[in-house]
């Protein structure tokens, strides 16, 4: 990631928390699109998490969930490495370049 790059994702985060403290009202909207049909078969991605009712998701930590659209629901390890299962609109899918997938799933293994 080159400086820039980063320089920019560092000031949306920054963004997020005034946000989440009601400090500032968004400054932008965007629509994320990933094809999860209802009749479509479990999709395994990570995913950020946006809300929860339980007290062992972190919102705005990314996971590594299991999305089953068919039930509209995920399956997710919380932070005492218990399985959940959760509505799915408790998830945002997002996409990752692939080297950046991998660092997360080695990160995700050394800390298991």
């Amino acid at each position: 990631m080159n400086e820039q790059n980063f320089n920019e994702l560092l000031e949306s985060v920054r963004e997020v928390g005034l946000m989440e403290k009601g400090e500032i009202a968004p400054s932008r909207e965007f629509v994320v699109e990933k094809n999860l049909s209802p009749n479509s078969s479990s999709v395994k991605t990570f995913a950020i998490c946006l809300a929860s009712d339980d007290e062992e998701l972190i919102p705005l930590k990314i996971y590594h969930v299991v999305l089953h659209p068919q039930h509209q629901t995920c399956t997710v390890k919380d932070e005492s490495d218990e399985t959940l299962v959760c509505p799915i609109e408790w998830f945002l899918p997002v996409e990752f370049p692939k080297n950046v997938e991998r660092l997360l799933e080695e990160t995700e293994l050394a800390l298991a």
